[in-house]
């Protein structure tokens, strides 16, 4: 069966295999072999005790090429129908999905489908709408969902919560938030594909929506932006947010491709504010400097932590790991990914209902 964009020919929710059975180690495929899968994922799966690659799964990498950079001799399938060959292995207990965006909803449901257990890079999906149907498959057929949104398990945003809830810099009412790259050749990048998914609000804006979303700790009720297009590719390369959430709180965001890189956020108050460094990127993508570090200004004063720069790869590999061996709860549901592409949406549509639920209730 070749898997195409539409998910035709997948089997139906719930008809697939059974779920993976919960192991330790977990066995791990790698479907894509794009530069975060193996910069990052691979070497976080590496270091870790409770979990090992045995199958790796590219259709446009070369065999060869994928096993000069494997040392431990996982199976490599390649060419058409490798994914199927993969997913179809019964020594596979989860995959990792790293391919183009407009393909990932597609692999979700074939995972699914298959029984296995799915960590896929952020986006989920192309759509609200089209994660929504990637997670119910996922919980159809009883395997576990995430999003790798790394940056989630960045121990700055926890701390900036924290800070928030003891009344630190009184009442919140402004997030402020950057994220901007600079690709060389944008018109040769990937991220400007003419399909779903591209552009600058998936790749980089992401991040930061999410950010004010956990940090506020609710749904906006109005979405705004403003974005301009590469030519001739119809995705974004810059785009500017506008977020109004209840208790009259609002989040203003800039994301973009072709522009200097920054990355950080603040959170201003009534009564003080705080900033941080690096929130949204973090090593072997971005140097290590400067180091993870959060301001906290009150009171004509200015505080400082540092924070550890420990693999944020690796601690997201880990949670996902004691969610499928039923340790605790998933540190992060697909609701929140669908939260989020909800948004996104609303950005490139003008289209935007915070009544709406996000999952059917079962």
């Amino acid at each position: 069966m070749e898997l195409s964009d539409t998910g035709a020919g997948l089997p139906a929710p719930g008809g697939g295999q059974t779920p993976a059975r919960s192991r330790n180690p977990i066995r791990w495929g790698v479907i894509g072999w794009a530069d975060i899968a193996r910069r990052a994922f691979v070497p976080a799966l590496a270091a870790s005790a409770s979990g090992r690659l045995v199958a790796v799964a590219s259709q446009r990498a070369d065999a060869g090429e994928i096993r000069r950079h494997l040392l431990d001799g996982p199976r490599v399938h390649a060419g058409a129908g490798a994914y199927e060959a993969l997913l179809g292995s019964d020594d596979v207990d989860a995959v990792y999905i790293a391919v183009a965006n407009h393909h990932h909803a597609t692999l979700i449901a074939a995972a699914a489908a298959a029984g296995k257990h799915v960590l896929c890079e952020k986006p989920m999906a192309t759509s609200a709408a089209e994660a929504t149907g990637a997670a119910e498959r996922c919980a159809s057929a009883g395997v576990v969902l995430m999003e790798a949104m790394m940056a989630r398990f960045n121990p700055q945003h926890e701390r900036v919560r924290q800070l928030i809830a003891s009344g630190a810099v009184g009442r919140p009412r402004l997030f402020r938030a950057s994220f901007t790259v600079s690709l060389p050749e944008p018109e040769n990048n990937i991220r400007f594909l003419s399909s779903p998914g591209s552009g600058a609000l998936f790749d980089v804006g992401i991040y930061p929506i999410s950010a004010a979303r956990w940090i506020f700790g609710s749904e906006p009720l109005e979405v705004k932006a403003v974005t301009v297009e590469l030519p001739g590719t119809g995705a974004d390369e810059l785009s500017t947010i506008l977020l109004r959430f209840p208790d009259e709180r609002l989040a203003v965001i800039d994301c973009g491709l072709t522009v200097t890189p920054r990355n950080t956020y603040e959170v201003a108050g009534t009564t003080g504010s705080i900033s941080v460094t690096r929130p949204f990127a973090s090593p072997p993508f971005v140097p290590a400097e400067p180091a993870l570090e959060l301001r906290l200004m009150r009171a004509g004063e200015v505080e400082i932590e540092r924070f550890a720069d420990l693999d944020q790869y690796a601690l997201q590999l880990a949670a996902f790991h004691r969610a499928v061996t039923g340790e605790s709860p998933l540190a992060y549901p697909p609701e929140e990914s669908i939260h989020t592409l909800r948004i996104i949406d609303a950005c490139r549509t003008g289209v935007y209902d915070s009544a709406t639920p996000v999952l059917t209730d079962r």
